[in-house]
């Protein structure tokens, strides 16, 4: 949706993402990049996807995003057909 609307993800550097001291040493070269919104990373619900709690803190905050990614994709109606259509294909 953001690529329809013209929207590439690089914004400006949030300054509550890293500290202060992150930007006074200088270790950010660019004043930009793709960030996901905090609220997306913390709204990762383990039970969902049949995780303990205390399993999905150890789990990489991306493998969290990919889990629920890929299911939204499953979830599209358009991507269901195509599975199908391959597996009719598959087997005729």
């Amino acid at each position: 949706m953001n690529l329809v609307n013209k929207f590439d993800g690089v914004i400006d550097t949030p300054a509550e993402r890293f500290s202060k001291n992150f930007h006074d040493i200088g270790y950010f070269t660019s004043g930009r990049a793709g960030f996901v919104d905090l609220n997306e990373w913390f709204s990762f619900d383990p039970l969902f996807f049949g995780i303990s709690p205390s399993d999905a803190s150890g789990i990489d905050p991306q493998q969290r995003m990919l889990l629920k990614v890929t299911y939204e994709a499953w979830r599209m109606p358009i991507l269901n057909q195509m599975i199908f259509v391959v597996q009719i294909l598959r087997f005729s």
